[in-house]
């Protein structure tokens, strides 16, 4: 349960529930394209926060399990942003299957392991792409229909391998054009995507991250 409301930050629990009382924030990122004029000082410090609330999350033993740029809020003034929409997060262990097929770690989505530190991190660096990229292209379809059906989508991230994503031009494009090192950032896609060494932690990836 999250709710949004003006000065009031705050969390409870019950032995229902998990209540998370935040701001009002403007939503700047849909799923269709990004609100805010955006470099590489923003896409780093934008993921660099998601990556501290989510090693935060995790010292209480709670995921989100539904990163995804519609669940981000962002204080345009004071460049901070704030993790909405808890509806699918648990406690460790849990065992409901949840997340939106185009972020989500399709070996969770899939049953074939429970939710972890390195699907989260795996779903952060879905976001990073698409903050960097402008879309999830990379993951072949050039287009992602509405109603597509979530099979093709997780077929899609479970067929993602290095080769595409070192020869894919757009991503090397929009790479050249934010400044960004290029073989830095195919290094944490690898890494927190395609290989099976997956971050273990969010300081690895952060200090990875640094080096953009």
């Amino acid at each position: 349960m999250c709710c949004y409301c003006d000065g009031i930050f705050k969390s409870s629990n019950t032995s229902q529930f998990t209540a998370i009382i935040s701001p009002r924030f403007t939503k700047i990122i849909t799923r269709k394209k990004i609100d805010l004029n955006i470099n590489k000082e923003l896409v780093i410090s934008i993921t660099k926060q998601i990556a501290e609330v989510l090693e935060y999350l995790h010292q209480l033993g709670i995921y989100h399990r539904d990163l995804k740029p519609t669940n981000i809020f962002f204080d345009i003034e004071a460049k901070q942003i704030k993790l909405g929409d808890f509806g699918s997060a648990n406690l460790i262990l849990g065992e409901i299957i949840t997340g939106t097929p185009d972020y989500v770690d399709p070996k969770v989505f899939l049953g074939e392991t429970k939710p972890s530190i390195k699907s989260e991190i795996y779903s952060l660096i879905q976001i990073l792409l698409f903050l960097v990229n402008g879309t999830l292209d990379i993951h072949e379809a050039k287009t992602i229909p509405d109603g597509e059906d979530k099979w093709e989508v997780i077929a899609r991230h479970k067929n993602l391998t290095s080769a595409k994503i070192e020869t894919d031009e757009d991503l090397k494009k929009r790479l050249e054009r934010f400044g960004i090192n290029r073989e830095q950032f195919i290094r944490i896609l690898k890494r927190g995507v395609v290989e099976d060494n997956r971050y273990e932690s969010v300081e690895a990836f952060m200090q990875d991250l640094e080096k953009l």
